[in-house]
């Protein structure tokens, strides 16, 4: 059964809100139940949620194309270096995918 929250915003809040609602074609409380909907479910990123690493989404936004590019390097070779082994463990009969 619905029930009523009553949230209090600011006025540019409350303008940038209807703004944006009316570019993407949404009722601006439509769009608001949406977004609880998508944070209780866990598909809401924050910019003090951690991304990765003791990142988090605002810091890795902030990264600049530089570091972006050197931290997905430090990914990459992370991940080759966890499962490299297993590729170089197959023993060389062994039978290709199908």
């Amino acid at each position: 059964m619905p029930t009523t929250m009553t949230i209090t915003l600011d006025s540019e809040i409350q303008e940038a809100l209807n703004h944006k609602s009316r570019q993407l074609h949404l009722d601006p409380e439509t769009a608001v139940v949406q977004l609880i909907r998508d944070f209780v479910q866990g598909r809401l990123l924050l910019a003090d949620q951690e991304f990765a690493e003791g990142l988090t989404v605002a810091e890795y936004v902030a990264l600049n194309d530089e570091q972006e590019a050197a931290l997905w390097d430090r990914w990459y070779t992370e991940a080759d270096r966890q499962v490299g082994h297993i590729i170089a463990e197959a023993s060389p009969d062994a039978l290709p995918p199908r």
